[in-house]
């Protein structure tokens, strides 16, 4: 029940990807002057996307009441945020804000609870926030006290990861009440010294009225960015905070994602996305790494390659 969201090493992960990336121009992507300029189309007097927790439980069900379920959907999502803040130093605190209502039976079993992921090796413990709001008006706040924290499953049985999932169950939810809900993942160190490369998809498989995403950049930091299958009505804008630049991208409606049992593996994005990069070039990303990971190689220990049951594997000398 979360936008998706992939951020991985420049030089670990999504390779291809940040180098094309770092070709772009360090502007709004595909977008035009025009399309800058463009108001985004509401289908309510918009009380439903602001600050989280911003509005009264009143004010939030007459915004909603004007939008219809779609047929077999589960859930409407009312309106979502990402923003990620990027600090001098390559940390990053990023926010997500999730407004959505009940639909049916399957909403209430497949979105009762709230979660967020992390890695404590480099993020601090997230902040989760969240309230259920009645069809009768009652306020149903999340308690804290019932999130717990466990390890995150990993598909590869060869794959070890420090990495938590943080989560619980969110209070009094039934057909017909609206979830705000608001998780917020802060880093403690920077996840790589040589940038990174974040990824922040729009589409999910069930109705989004609308959607948002904000990146707040400091002064001095490198950054380029790039917009995916973004339709014309979206606006892409840049704004200033103080010396920080704000880039933000709004989209509504959002298209609905296909669900499919096949899953074919495909080099066309299948959903709008929108990429972003912090590294300053990609010799300077590579040069990064190598100064990580040369401290780490200790060639005189390895002997030789020798067959395994997985195929081949380094022998190291015992000392």
């Amino acid at each position: 029940m979360r936008m998706q969201f992939c951020r991985a090493s420049l030089a670990v992960a999504g390779l291809l990807s940040a180098f094309t990336l770092f070709q772009a121009t360090p502007a709004a992507g595909a977008q035009s002057p025009q399309a800058a300029t463009q108001a985004v189309p509401t289908t309510v007097g918009w009380a439903l996307d602001g600050a989280a927790f911003s509005e009264t439980p009143v004010a939030i069900q007459a915004a909603a009441a004007g939008i219809k379920a779609e047929p077999l959907m589960g859930v409407t999502v009312l309106f979502e945020q990402e923003r990620y803040t990027l600090l001098a130093d390559g940390r990053t605190v990023q926010t997500h804000q999730l407004l959505f209502r009940i639909e049916d039976k399957t909403g209430v079993e497949g979105w009762n609870q709230t979660s967020v992921e992390w890695d404590p090796w480099y993020q601090s413990q997230p902040v989760i926030k969240a309230r259920v709001i009645g069809v009768d008006g009652r306020v149903a706040e999340l308690d804290v006290h019932t999130l717990t924290d466990v390890p995150a499953k990993n598909e590869s049985e060869d794959t070890f990861s420090d990495g938590r999932i943080y989560k619980g169950p969110l209070p009094a939810v039934a057909i017909g009440s609206i979830v705000e809900e608001e998780t917020t993942v802060t880093d403690k160190s920077a996840f790589f010294a040589g940038g990174g490369i974040y990824r922040s998809y729009f589409s999910r498989g069930v109705p989004v009225v609308r959607s948002r995403l904000v990146v707040e950049v400091p002064e001095g930091v490198p950054f380029k960015t790039k917009a995916h299958l973004l339709p014309e009505t979206a606006v892409a804008k840049i704004e200033f905070a103080g010396t920080n630049k704000l880039y933000s991208y709004d989209l509504s409606p959002v298209p609905t994602l296909a669900n499919s049992d096949i899953g074919l593996a495909t080099t066309r994005p299948q959903s709008v996305f929108v990429e972003f990069a912090t590294g300053e070039s990609w010799a300077s990303v590579a040069a990064a790494y190598r100064k990580l990971s040369d401290g780490q190689i200790q060639p005189e220990q390895v002997k030789g390659l020798v067959p395994g049951r997985k195929g081949i594997r380094w022998r190291r000398l015992r000392r």
